[in-house]
């Protein structure tokens, strides 16, 4: 579970810098699916379907 808190904490970085950056918000979707981070997961799912 640590790894994946870190690689969320480097993946928010990365869509700051790129806020349009599909993979990124893809990796995030399933890490936040993973930890069971819903809101954040509806979030970023809301972004991609946009």
């Amino acid at each position: 579970m640590k790894h994946f808190t870190t690689a969320i904490t480097y993946l928010e970085k990365a869509r700051e810098l790129k806020p349009e950056n599909r993979a990124v918000l893809n990796s995030l979707k399933e890490l936040y699916a993973r930890t069971g981070n819903t809101e954040a997961y509806n979030e970023v799912k809301k972004a991609i379907d946009q």
